[in-house]
């Protein structure tokens, strides 16, 4: 008898054990961040038109996912991973506002989405738009995005300025914006920039394309960790561009493990992009190349 066979015979347990520890393993797997891709259908309804069916879709959806209109939680439906069903309520549309889509799927892993936004918009139809007095906001910006960055529920304007810093004009919810704030810097002029919940917390965090003084790459990647009350905490560099520059960022789970990752194209001397894997903490892995 060899001793394979001596310790197989003598520990008749393993086998069993080892199918349990992987079902146990399987059952705890993480679920991946949800993703929102707008439009949702319908994109607008009249205030006072009553209940609907909204039809979210996106990707990584799973069973147990809930559809949140402006943050609330809403009865939903699991069509399949890249579509909900929600049973929006009469007294969400009852006066003329916007609806926030947001899509949370459950623990393990999961979390809300937080990397991109949808909205329904709720008003009487018109066949003008009526321009109200502009609100100029002084800026020097190169790039600039629409994203709920101090997590208030209401849109905020994320910009990169031509001098390097990184500034948010928080939203006062009418439409109007406050002064901006200044929240990074060494941002690098018509780099891009993208937001997300990358550590975890609960808390937007921003990523942007990084650059050295005097404005000629090489570029970088840099993360602001959100640590709420609109402070933000920067993170060293990553993701070196020797000649190029990241123009345009994508967020999202892309390996189904739970945390956000990131794809950063990139153009200048050379046009293509990096896959970066998000690793829960803010920081990020690159894992390849596409050209």
């Amino acid at each position: 008898m060899n001793l394979r066979t001596r310790y197989s015979k003598s520990l008749p347990w393993i086998p069993t054990a080892a199918v349990a520890i992987s079902l146990v393993a399987s059952a705890f797997a993480a679920n991946p961040v949800p993703q929102v891709v707008g439009p949702p259908v319908p994109q607008a309804v009249v205030p006072g038109s009553g209940a609907f069916t909204l039809k979210v879709y996106g990707a990584n959806f799973v069973s147990g996912a809930v559809v949140n209109w402006n943050r609330s939680p809403r009865s939903t439906t699991f069509i399949s991973a890249r579509e909900l069903n929600a049973q929006i309520l009469a007294s969400d549309v009852e006066k003329p506002t916007a609806g926030y889509i947001t899509v949370s799927n459950p623990p393990p892993g999961g979390g809300r989405s937080s990397s991109s936004y949808s909205l329904v918009e709720v008003h009487k139809p018109t066949s003008t738009i009526a321009v109200k007095s502009r609100n100029l906001l002084p800026s020097d910006s190169f790039y600039t995005i629409a994203a709920d960055v101090t997590g208030y529920g209401k849109l905020d304007l994320l910009s990169g300025e031509g001098s390097g810093p990184v500034t948010v004009n928080r939203s006062n919810g009418d439409g109007t914006f406050q002064t901006a704030a200044t929240i990074g810097y060494g941002y690098f002029a018509v780099a891009g920039i993208a937001y997300g919940d990358f550590n975890g917390d609960g808390k937007p965090d921003v990523v942007f394309g990084s650059g050295l003084v005097g404005g000629d790459p090489p570029t970088h990647l840099k993360v602001l960790i959100g640590e709420g009350d609109d402070k933000f905490r920067g993170l060293p560099r990553f993701g070196l561009f020797a000649d190029s520059y990241p123009r345009g960022m994508v967020v999202g789970d892309f390996n189904h493990d739970g945390l956000l990752d990131l794809f950063a194209a990139h153009e200048g001397g050379n046009f293509g992009g990096g896959v970066f894997l998000g690793k829960g903490d803010g920081t990020f892995k690159h894992v390849q190349n596409i050209s």
